[in-house]
């Protein structure tokens, strides 16, 4: 190997305390290297230094023709067991898709409403209108009564506010002879017997004290109520009719019909049906009951494996639930053959999971499921009222 030397090279410098300009020599010389193809470069100064510094001489850039070229260094053989290869192919990681916006879900709540049943009228007298007279009675706890006044019908009319009054007349007896023992008046939408806004005012007498609005007491025996409705200057509308019915507070009432309506199966696999009171008393035990079968079979619960019987309501809220699994299937237990009954008064008018009633006329639906044996499910579903302490 050729090496480049340096010889007549001064390098100047200043001295710490001295002035710039006054040089103190450097000289570089080229001595042997450790092999005969090697040149180091000593730098020594004056004064010396206690430690000689030692650089490589740096080569040339011309090589030598005529020396031998050196022979590569040859890599050491390792006697170590050799490594294993891991000649499994490499897969791509995987690409993470994103995470998808959860998709905000709502529950749909059937929320069941006080629907006031129809009531039959008589002397009807009207010109240009249609009225229909709506009520709900439990002859010893309580008593609702509205109307709908339309003109010249309720199919046309949807605003219903084409009417100026509706008056309300309750009479004592089963005419319309004597004064009346209160009235009211309605302005606006909706009409209603003792007020009320979207629904009907409930007016019940223990918490009045068994007297009406007016403070006249509230007597047993039959009563007619007479509606009039009074319309607008445009339509020139009116109408009148009346309705009976009977108060009873004390002695000995008829009780409620109970209602059976049929559960629909959309699997026509099986026959149930729901028995129930729609006006349930505070004072009376109430319960109800379902009768489910197979489609064909003899007996009840042929072929059912549960029943879930489940009260909400108004705001969709449970008061109550109770799965049956044997025959007959009751909402409070029991069955076999009788069910057995909640009365609200006897138990602080509260629901057997303490759920107290709310002052009113108040909604509530019972919801079924039937589920058979072979897996096809019914459902049902029915509403009744019950008049809060």
């Amino acid at each position: 190997m050729v090496w480049l030397g340096f010889t007549g090279l001064g390098l100047m410098g200043c001295a710490a305390g001295e002035e710039p300009g006054i040089a103190t020599p450097i000289v570089i010389t080229a001595t042997a290297g450790p092999t005969a193809t090697e040149r180091v470069v000593v730098v020594t100064a004056t004064p010396e230094p206690a430690t000689p510094i030692v650089l490589p001489v740096v080569p040339t850039l011309t090589p030598n023709t005529n020396a031998q070229e050196p022979t590569p260094p040859q890599p050491a053989i390792s006697t170590a067991a050799p490594v294993p290869v891991d000649t499994r192919e490499v897969s791509p990681p995987a690409t993470q898709a994103p995470t998808p916006k959860p998709i905000e879900t709502r529950e749909v709540v059937v929320v069941p409403i006080i629907r006031l049943p129809e009531l039959e009228v008589f002397v009807v007298d009207g010109n240009n209108a249609q009225v229909i007279v709506k009520g709900s009675l439990v002859a010893e706890e309580f008593m609702t009564f509205g109307a709908d006044a339309c003109s010249p019908d309720c199919a046309t009319d949807k605003t219903k506010t084409g009417f100026t009054q509706v008056d309300f007349r309750f009479f004592k007896g089963t005419d319309l002879d004597s004064d009346p023992v209160y009235e009211h008046r309605e302005t606006r939408v909706t009409y209603c017997a003792f007020g009320g806004d979207e629904e009907c005012n409930v007016w019940n007498f223990a918490k009045n004290k068994n007297r009406w609005p007016n403070g006249v007491a509230i007597e047993d025996g039959d009563y007619v109520l007479q509606v009039r409705a009074l319309g607008n200057d445009q339509n020139n509308a009116f109408w009148q009719g009346a309705t009976r019915f009977k108060i009873n507070q004390v002695g000995t009432v008829a009780p409620v019909t109970p209602q059976r309506v049929t559960v629909q199966d959309n699997s026509d696999a099986i026959e149930a049906s729901i028995t129930y009171l729609p006006s349930v008393r505070l004072n009376t035990p109430f319960f109800i009951r379902v009768a489910a079968k197979s489609k064909g079979a003899q007996n009840d619960g042929d072929g059912i494996a549960s029943v879930d019987i489940e009260i909400v309501d108004a705001n969709g809220n449970r008061v109550h639930q109770r799965t049956e699994r044997t025959a007959g299937y009751c909402s409070f237990g029991g069955g076999e053959p009788d069910c057995t009954a909640w009365t609200f008064d006897k138990n602080k008018f509260k629901w057997p999971n303490g759920t107290g009633l709310s002052d009113g006329l108040q909604a509530y639906a019972a919801r079924v499921q039937v589920t058979a044996e072979n897996g096809q499910v019914a459902q049902g579903e029915v509403t009744f009222q019950i008049a809060g302490p």
